[in-house]
């Protein structure tokens, strides 16, 4: 069975978060939004990473609002689609084992 914890969110969001030119406002939000992953059922949490629930942004809002330096933005959108990509193969598994 497929559950969260197949889909590598924690090193994805330490990866994203470690980047060079990321600001530490950026990086505190994704280490915010890491924590608060763990307690997301696993259908929200598409929703939940990207769009971001309540007092917690999501990634789409953190990456466009809260600065990063211009000269990483190639190297931040290549592990922002790496995400949704990882993100893509786990949501598939994940609704082919509740058709079964």
């Amino acid at each position: 069975m497929t559950t969260s914890n197949d889909f590598p969110i924690d090193t994805l969001l330490i990866e994203l978060s470690q980047l060079n030119g990321i600001t530490d406002n950026s990086k505190d939000k994704i280490m915010k939004l890491k924590k608060h992953l763990h307690y997301v059922a696993p259908e929200l949490l598409g929703e939940v990473l990207f769009t971001g629930y309540k007092s917690t942004e999501g990634l789409v809002t953190i990456l466009t609002n809260n600065g990063h330096d211009d000269q990483c933005e190639e190297n931040i959108r290549e592990h922002y689609d790496n995400i949704v990509t990882e993100f893509k193969q786990w949501a598939n598994k994940y609704e082919d084992n509740i058709a079964k």
